[in-house]
């Protein structure tokens, strides 16, 4: 009877944590819950065996069972500062980011939304940054950004993360910033960041001039290897991938990308078509879902590790025209390079004086 108890408070526990707000979940630090859980069971469940099965000390071992259970709820509530020093601490090239800087670059003037959208509620603006330092053929992923807001005097007017807050869960699928350096000689990337702003927040302050600082979470992750199979119906066995397939989606506009494999499959990836006959290409499409799980191994039930993503030849709208579409795809491939984190690592931005009105989106042409 007493486990049955335990067995349900377990339960109900694991039920409300899958309700609550976590710093870390939807990050690439989520691998941590598992690792946390993984080891509470196994070092408390070898303890409470000793305990009961040794000494006889029922009593003690449930309460080590009761113990276990409140640190593994507890374990969720781990702040994001702590855990990401964690992450920079299991950095597999600490210092390979050394060099990157980021800078307030107000004379990139404002973003400019493409042409018949219009500006989500609530954001606020896209501030303009120059990134500099970046290695060739890498990338750096945001994980996470929090922002403060200050008048002249230093009392605190906002502060919150960076990333759309919907019923109390964070997006960071909408805020996400990726700084990519593809080609060798570059000196600086110039970037819009997406910074969401409640909208009774950001309408008493935006013609105000305040003080912002950004205290950001990056990681820099480098080119890894390349890829190719046949753009349709190509079914390989790729190292390091598993076994690929490609396919045209149901509606004629897309190659579909599909990869299963026993190993760990890559997080972050590229994509492309390129018309093998000769140097025509298509843009890369972006698929990034970092996990930065430090050992080779799946630590969720499910042993099968899935790579997949969606990459567009046709656009039925008109207003993009793809070098590479559906009439060239029997002769091309789709390429796909693969990326993995070396390092993580932190900046601080702080912008004396900023009009947050003066970056707010203009439509496009």
């Amino acid at each position: 009877m007493g486990l049955i108890i335990y067995v349900a408070v377990f339960l109900l526990g694991v039920v409300l944590l899958l309700g609550v707000r976590t710093s870390i979940g939807g990050s690439g630090l989520s691998w941590m819950f598992g690792a946390t859980w993984y080891a509470l069971a196994l070092v408390g469940s070898a303890v409470v065996v000793w305990l009961q099965f040794f000494w006889r000390k029922t009593s003690i071992a449930r309460c080590l069972i009761g113990a276990g259970g409140a640190a593994i709820i507890l374990s969720s509530f781990v702040p994001w500062r702590a855990a990401f020093a964690l992450q920079e601490r299991l950095s597999k090239q600490p210092s390979s980011a050394a060099a990157i800087e980021l800078a307030f670059n107000p004379l990139l003037g404002p973003f400019k939304l493409p042409a018949g959208s219009a500006a989500a509620s609530g954001a606020g603006l896209y501030l303009p940054l120059r990134v500099t330092g970046i290695p060739v053929a890498a990338v750096v992923f945001m994980d996470r950004a929090d922002l403060r807001i200050s008048d002249v005097s230093g009392r605190t007017l906002y502060q919150g993360r960076t990333n759309l807050t919907v019923d109390g869960v964070g997006s960071i699928q909408d805020a996400r910033l990726e700084v990519r350096q593809s080609e060798p000689g570059a000196a600086a990337a110039d970037v819009h960041q997406r910074i969401f702003i409640p909208a009774s927040i950001y309408a008493g302050l935006k013609d105000q001039s305040v003080r912002m600082e950004i205290d950001y979470s990056l990681t820099l992750l480098r080119a890894a290897a390349v890829f190719s199979l046949p753009a349709s119906g190509g079914t390989v066995r790729l190292k390091g991938l598993g076994w690929c397939s490609t396919r045209i989606d149901d509606d004629g506009d897309e190659v579909q990308l599909r990869c299963l494999d026993t190993g760990r499959t890559p997080s972050c990836f590229s994509a492309f078509l390129q018309y093998m006959p000769g140097s025509i290409r298509n843009p890369e499409a972006h698929f990034c879902d970092p996990d930065y799980t430090p050992l080779a191994t799946n630590l969720w039930p499910d042993a099968l590790s899935r790579l997949g993503g969606e990459v567009p030849f046709f656009d039925r709208s008109g207003l993009t025209r793809y070098p590479v579409d559906g009439s060239k795809l029997a002769d091309s491939r789709l390429v796909i390079k693969t990326y993995e984190p070396r390092e993580h690592f932190m900046r601080h931005l702080n912008i004396p004086a900023i009009q947050l009105s003066r970056f707010a989106a203009v439509p496009g042409a």
